[in-house]
């Protein structure tokens, strides 16, 4: 499993490493029909998105 960076001091380019192999992961488990898997990779890519919103100071 991959594991998303927290903490204060995570880097934009560490969240963008994290939320291309969350999406990753979840391709993967979606082509095997893991949907548990599946939808752990996607709340966690979430996570990841929601991240770089903040540090970027991004609206959605």
């Amino acid at each position: 499993p991959v594991t998303t960076p927290t903490g204060e001091n995570a880097t934009v380019d560490e969240l963008v490493q994290s939320a291309n192999a969350h999406f990753a992961a979840a391709e993967a488990a979606q082509r095997t029909g893991d949907w548990s898997t599946y939808g752990a990779e996607l709340e966690a890519l979430g996570q990841d998105l929601q991240r770089l919103l903040e540090l970027t100071n991004t609206t959605p």
